[in-house]
């Protein structure tokens, strides 16, 4: 973790390191990151972790970012399997309440189909054991090789999903919303629909996703 100085951004050490409790070789922590836009937040994929990955997400503490910050949750697939590679990508909503973890190699019958996962911050806030609602591209088992969830992006009340290996290749992103979303302890229920939009674009693997945080409305592919 970086933090910008007062005098502003200039060749400096490390603000904090961050680190599961419970990590291990080929883990793949920091794969992929995501930090919410009020900088409460921090959410880190290991998709290699006990070889069907995971999502740890970090609160600021309130004496500020600093390396002996513990993990506030750990996020995992309540139906995962090994291969799965949940935490490939992750994204975190502006003030952190929502997260959205990708597992692009969700299979069935090792197809790679891919899916996506929607956790919603419990009242308390963060902890281990939240479950999340799964997410699957409308072409559903059939979308052999789409690894659905390789990206993954949030603004306003939508959630963006890439899936660069659909047709051939090609590439497609869905977009769906978020309902509702009641607050509750252990696990908050979520209602996701869509997808609202579909943006295709042709050419690169595994690109990027990215949204306006103004607009729920923006979708764009670069």
């Amino acid at each position: 973790m970086f933090v910008k100085p007062a005098a502003g951004w200039a060749n400096s050490s490390s603000a904090a390191k961050l680190a599961p409790s419970d990590g291990a070789g080929r883990d793949l922590f920091g794969a992929s990151v995501s930090i919410s836009a009020d900088g409460g937040a921090v959410a880190v994929g290991a998709p290699g972790h006990s070889d069907v990955g995971a999502a740890y997400i970090f609160a600021k503490p309130a004496a500020g970012w600093a390396s002996t910050s513990a993990a506030a949750a750990k996020i995992a697939p309540h139906d995962g399997k090994s291969g799965d590679d949940f935490g490939a990508s992750v994204a975190l909503s502006a003030d952190g309440g929502l997260a959205v973890v990708g597992s692009p190699r969700d299979s069935f019958y090792d197809s790679k189909v891919g899916s996506a996962y929607a956790f919603a911050k419990p009242e308390d806030g963060w902890a281990s054991g939240v479950v999340g609602v799964k997410i699957i591209a409308p072409a559903g088992p059939n979308a052999v090789s789409s690894e659905f969830g390789a990206a993954a992006a949030l603004g306003g009340d939508i959630i963006a999903v890439g899936a660069p290996g659909e047709d051939w290749h090609t590439g497609r992103a869905y977009a769906f919303e978020v309902d509702s979303i009641e607050r509750r302890d252990p696990s908050p229920t979520l209602t996701v629909t869509g997808p609202v939009t579909i943006v295709n674009e042709g050419g690169e693997a595994d690109f990027p996703v990215e949204m306006s945080d103004e607009s729920d409305e923006t979708v764009s592919v670069e």
